[in-house]
């Protein structure tokens, strides 16, 4: 047949025929290479919106875990001034008990 395929062995065929098979095969592996390119290079750059997309969403993630903890920190150490202010309030008032006594 046309495409070089048709049982006839190397020998068989002329050197015109040769000629054409081998710039067939030439030209369908440049035609692969070029498509497996194009493929790897449009999979890579998928892959790097995709990681730029995840990071970004980790980033919001951790931005929103850390305004928490920070505010949980600030309650904390509001909850301690508290605590202290009372038992300062506390031995004050037993200092001033213990001075009118004396």
């Amino acid at each position: 047949g046309e495409d070089g395929w048709d049982g006839a062995t190397e020998a068989d065929m002329d050197e015109p025929a040769k000629l054409h098979r081998d710039l067939k095969h030439t030209a369908a592996l440049r035609i692969q290479t070029q498509w497996r390119g194009w493929l790897g290079r449009t999979t890579v750059r998928n892959l790097r919106k995709e990681q730029a997309a995840a990071t970004k969403v980790q980033r919001k993630v951790r931005q929103s875990l850390a305004k928490k903890e920070a505010a949980a920190r600030r309650k904390c150490f509001r909850c301690a001034q508290k605590i202290q202010a009372i038992v300062r309030g506390i031995i004050a008032r037993v200092v001033v008990k213990h001075m009118k006594k004396a």
